[in-house]
């Protein structure tokens, strides 16, 4: 999953640290960290992409947006900067999710979290997801309790060469829609 803004500064084992990494912008730790052209200014990339095309800068002067907010010095294209992206990577944090006790450095924090944290938020997706957005640790919970599914029967009756679809508008979760298929549906075969 595609994060924006800053690491969190708060979920840094060495806070003292991880300020000299903090983006002019959200305040955060640097995220894919880019310097202004005098490398004085560190921000998180997609904060200072952000703030150069926001919908701002097409009512107000270009000028002030494509400029470093800091120093004002003219920002054609920011510097990447890889050190500053390396020694953020080494840094100790504890997992986003407070509830959580992964401990580990921040060059492995999004892998935690895209494959492993069961309090990160993801989608309902698969076989008939409703797509909300649940804790990985309770989508099987949620899967089979919450998340309403429509009932798969669907009945064909022809009438004269003219083709009638009656279908179960019912919705349920899977939990009840077992018993639903098994007892209720009118269309069960």
């Amino acid at each position: 999953m595609q994060r924006r803004g800053g690491y969190p500064r708060e979920k840094f084992c060495d806070q003292k640290t991880s300020e000299i990494y903090r983006c002019r912008i959200c305040t955060d730790v640097c995220r894919s960290p880019v310097t202004c052209k005098s490398g004085a200014h560190l921000f998180c990339l997609d904060c200072l992409t952000e703030r150069i095309f926001s919908l701002d800068c097409l009512i107000e002067s270009k000028e002030q947006y494509s400029s470093c907010p800091v120093c004002r010095e003219k920002l054609t294209n920011p510097l990447p900067s890889a050190f500053v992206a390396a020694q953020v990577s080494a840094l100790d944090v504890v997992c986003v999710h407070d509830k959580c006790q992964w401990k580990g450095t921040c060059g492995r924090l999004d892998g935690h979290l895209d494959y492993d944290c069961p309090h990160e938020p993801i989608k309902c997706s698969g076989d008939g997801g409703c797509g909300a957005l649940v804790p990985r640790g309770e989508m099987s919970r949620h899967q089979w309790f919450d998340c309403l599914q429509s009932c798969p029967n669907v009945a064909l009756q022809t009438h004269e060469s003219d083709l009638e679809t009656d279908t179960c508008d019912v919705r349920l979760s899977r939990f009840d829609l077992v018993s639903h298929l098994a007892n209720e549906c009118i269309l069960r075969m």
